[in-house]
């Protein structure tokens, strides 16, 4: 850690005296866009208080995501490698699936009297996935392989601040994902329960570019290539509770990954130490109810986000004192989905919602600036959320020659939140196309 402050400082340092006009612009820019990334916050006040990526599930499958996520206690496909390993039993021929995402992300900044608009959209493939089902004279035993991306990292933020002399802009344009090589394991151990459980190892990276501008002029400009690894795992376990009504649960393990950064700049290319970062466990269930050709379904999630480790608990200071950054959340996903015969062909009408509160409680307000960058001052401020209004979804299937089946998805969110002199609007849509092909 020590060494990635000194890269920093030696940064600012070259900006500082690089353009003696520009000084402070320059290092407060720097400050800003390096923030997320500095180093975890402590008890002392020259720490940074990251906002971590990698925090909310963009979702890998359609049928699921047009339920609004509620997925843990149906999990009857390939995805559910990644909602709840123990569904895995209740499939009884050998599948491959791969599921395509469009995203799209606009975000909204309003600050030093400028408002400035980002907007990025990409299209990925975001599951690849295989199940065999082992042929047992009674019960269930199936084990399944497959690849998923549950975090898009793509974002464009653009942000003012006002300066002597004018306002200075900054830019940050991230393009990656960081993903997911999983095994999974399922047995039925009663003839009404399932257990399961998922073996993963996490690898991705993405870039970032970097730049300030001022008076229309760019004032600095860098990249950070981040490679990301580490491994997670999950235990899970379904029931049946007669024909109509299912239960599950899932205890997602701690997610152990390390950070590998680079950083290419005009003035040559800087190389940190990796650092270690554990995301906490989390625990969710979910019930599914079938009447007739309508099928219910919600889950709830927790998650302890003030258990964040990085290389200590992630907190920040202000006037009152020393506050968790992050804070406990609960997710929550409701979804339908309506089966009708047309043609002979099953066709699913769905539709859901999910509520997905944002687990970083502060935003970075400004940098108190020293006249030695080693001394410079973050200042954070409790962030005020607005209307957080979820995930709206909809979602529709049909499943061809008793083999193939396609899903398609949509869903649209958005949240606000805003500290003094700075105010975000954040507005995502999710376009998932999944298509499953079943042996006999």
């Amino acid at each position: 850690m020590n060494q990635l402050r000194r890269a920093r400082q030696e940064l600012m340092s070259k900006a500082v005296a690089r353009k003696p006009a520009s000084a402070a612009p320059a290092a407060l820019c720097l400050a800003l866009l390096c923030a997320p990334w500095l180093g975890p916050a402590g008890a002392q006040v020259d720490e940074w208080v990251p906002e971590l990526p990698m925090l909310q599930d963009c979702g890998v499958s359609a049928r699921a995501i047009g339920m609004g996520g509620a997925y843990l206690a149906i999990s009857d496909d390939a995805a559910a490698l990644r909602y709840n390993p123990a569904g895995l039993a209740r499939i009884n021929r050998i599948e491959f699936s791969g599921t395509l995402t469009d995203i799209k992300r606009d975000v909204e900044t309003v600050s030093a009297g400028t408002t400035l608009e980002g907007s990025l959209a990409r299209t990925r493939v975001t599951s690849l996935g295989f199940v065999y089902p082992f042929p047992t004279y009674r019960g269930s035993m199936v084990i399944a392989l497959g690849y998923s991306v549950p975090w898009i990292i793509d974002r464009e933020y653009r942000r003012a601040w006002g300066a002597a002399g004018g306002v200075s802009i900054d830019e940050l344009y991230d393009d990656g994902t960081v993903g997911e090589w999983s095994f999974g394991y399922a047995v039925d151990v009663s003839p009404t329960l399932s257990l399961g459980l998922r073996a993963s190892r996490i690898h991705g990276s993405w870039l970032r570019d970097s730049r300030c501008l001022q008076d229309g002029a760019i004032i600095e400009q860098w990249s950070t290539e981040y490679d990301v690894d580490g491994y997670t795992g999950s235990l899970g376990a379904l029931a049946r509770m007669g024909n109509q009504m299912k239960l599950g649960l899932i205890i997602d393990l701690p997610r152990w990954i390390h950070w590998d950064p680079t950083e290419s700049s005009k003035d040559g290319v800087i190389r940190y130490a990796k650092e270690d970062l554990t995301y906490p466990f989390s625990a969710a269930v979910g019930t599914a109810v079938a009447f007739g050709n309508l099928l219910l379904a919600g889950d709830a999630r927790y998650t302890d986000w003030t258990l964040i480790d990085y290389k200590g608990p992630m907190r920040y200071l202000d006037a009152s004192g020393m506050h968790d950054a992050y804070r406990r959340t609960w997710d929550l996903h409701l979804g339908a989905e309506y089966l009708l015969d047309v043609g002979g062909a099953g066709l699913r009408l769905r539709a859901g919602y999910a509520y997905e509160p944002v687990p970083c409680r502060v935003l970075l307000q400004d940098v108190i600036l020293a006249e030695d960058p080693a001394d410079d001052q973050p200042v954070y401020a409790r962030a005020n959320f607005g209307a957080q209004l979820g995930h709206v979804t909809l979602g529709a299937g049909i499943l061809l020659q008793q083999s193939v089946t396609l899903d398609l998805a949509y869903s649209t969110g958005s949240f606000g939140r805003a500290v003094w002199g700075l105010s975000e609007e954040h507005d995502e849509r999710r376009l998932l196309l999944t298509a499953a092909f079943r042996l006999e």
